[in-house]
């Protein structure tokens, strides 16, 4: 019997590539169908420890377990959200003495007017009808039931995932549970939710995001040689997932080995990747001509670093270093002035008498008739 792994979140394809290419644990459609078609038929034991993630990606998934030849049973760690439709595909579904079982309804951001929000409450309940669908035919609630258990969201222990059918039973160890310390079938909820304490939601990286960054790696490994970065698609990560190989079998892959084995996305990460060469030398385009636009008003040396000098620039940046550059070449001329004028004794020259016009002798006559004036008392 062969064993399948569901660990981790539940994700798309792209963002499945870059969490198995930086070894985090994560399930996705195309690893299921997979490992689904190297299992060729033979039953199988699918293991699921995962807090769900992408409702839409455990549909494909669901679907793939349904169309599977073989046999397969379920053994839960801990299914969440949309783990356990996962669950609810097996054959066989069964819970570990220590597992837990959660559903809830699903979830998304929602942005704008009252109008926008209304479209997503009716998208989420389009959504969860799916999930309904699902849990109706593996417990045979009616739907009503089933909402209600979404709307609390409910965390189950073992024996209330068995009393409310969304398990068939505690996985068979080969001995007496209790021997080997399993839950009580009688034991209380409480007790048995003491395996809860990690949060069901879970955080996924969105597709966006995660194909920027592979497009990002991509555009790392063809940088000129000459830069002093590190590629990072030149790490040797080691990952532990058996499922990823190298062609000599050894236990690495890079992006290259991920991206051989999805041709669509390499199509798509080359179209991005030409687009962000094409604006990059668009907006290099622009930023030289701003700069020719200024040259008249920077001097020359100025201008030449901020083209081709080690601290690029554009034209705006470069006219506010001609400016603060300019403000200080006059504030030194002005400096440079007083000193001059303060050494050459310039401020030490008296002012002098005023000339009027009158001679040496009128001058002489005025001052002798002051002075009689004087004498006399005269006003």
């Amino acid at each position: 019997m062969k064993k399948i792994e569901i660990k981790g979140q539940i994700v798309s394809d792209t963002v499945g590539l870059l969490y198995t290419w930086l070894g985090i644990s994560a399930a996705y459609p195309n690893r299921l169908k997979r490992q689904l078609a190297d299992a060729n038929g033979e039953d199988i034991i699918l293991e699921i420890n995962s807090p769900g993630g992408v409702v839409v990606s455990g549909y494909e998934m669901y679907n793939a377990l349904k169309e599977y030849k073989g046999n397969v049973e379920a053994h839960i760690i801990y299914a969440a959200s949309a783990a356990t439709i996962l669950s609810c595909a097996a054959d066989k579904s069964m819970i570990s003495e220590a597992g837990v079982f959660m559903i809830h309804n699903c979830s998304a951001p929602s942005e704008g007017d009252y109008r926008e929000h209304e479209k997503t409450a009716d998208r989420l309940q389009q959504i969860n009808e799916g999930i309904i669908n699902v849990y109706e035919a593996k417990t045979g609630k009616t739907r009503d039931e089933i909402q209600e258990l979404m709307d609390n969201e409910t965390f189950m222990g073992p024996s209330r995932a068995v009393e409310l059918k969304f398990v068939d039973g505690l996985i068979d160890r080969g001995s007496d549970p209790k021997e080997e310390g399993a839950t009580d079938p009688q034991a209380t909820p409480e007790q048995e939710l003491v395996q809860m304490a990690a949060s069901a939601s879970s955080i996924v990286v969105s597709e966006e995001k995660a194909l920027e960054v592979l497009t990002a790696l991509e555009l790392a490994k063809n940088a000129p040689a000459h830069t002093d970065i590190t590629s990072p698609v030149d790490l040797d990560l080691t990952h532990t997932d058996p499922e990823i190989k190298n062609e000599e079998g050894g236990l690495k892959m890079g992006l290259k080995e991920v991206l051989a084995e999805n041709p669509e996305l390499q199509t798509e990460i080359d179209q991005l990747t030409s687009e962000a060469y094409a604006n990059g030398v668009s907006a290099e385009r622009d930023r030289l001509k701003e700069l020719d636009d200024i040259s008249a008003t920077v001097p020359a040396e100025m201008m030449a670093n901020a083209k081709y000098g080690e601290d690029v620039m554009n034209a705006r940046d470069l006219a506010y270093q001609a400016l603060l550059s300019g403000q200080k070449a006059a504030s030194a001329y002005m400096e440079n002035a007083i000193d001059d004028s303060n050494e050459s004794g310039v401020t030490e020259v008296g002012a002098g008498e005023v000339d009027t016009g009158e001679d040496a002798e009128d001058k002489a006559g005025d001052q002798l008739a002051g002075f009689v004036n004087a004498k006399k008392g005269a006003k």
